[in-house]
């Protein structure tokens, strides 16, 4: 899309994954699916904007062994509201 067509909020989180064992949350705005990647938002030690690959969300083992999970109840809002959180 154009930068005319796009939100006027900015990037929509349309995913929230979390390790249940700790403080880390992704929010997921945008997925490749041919090179498995994802852009968003990550709350970890600290707070940034990139490039995840899916292999490595995946991949996560928490430090007890759990994979992340996803928020079954989260509903998209912009990025930028995300960062409050």
């Amino acid at each position: 899309p154009s930068i005319d067509q796009l939100p006027a909020s900015g990037p929509m989180a349309l995913v929230k994954l979390f390790d249940p064992c700790s403080a880390w949350t992704w929010y997921i705005a945008a997925y490749d699916p041919t090179r498995r990647m994802a852009y968003g938002l990550v709350h970890g030690l600290d707070t940034e904007y990139g490039y995840i690959w899916m292999s490595d969300l995946v991949d996560y083992r928490g430090r007890t062994g759990l994979p992340l999970e996803r928020d079954l109840y989260w509903k998209p809002r912009p990025l930028s509201e995300c960062l409050a959180n």
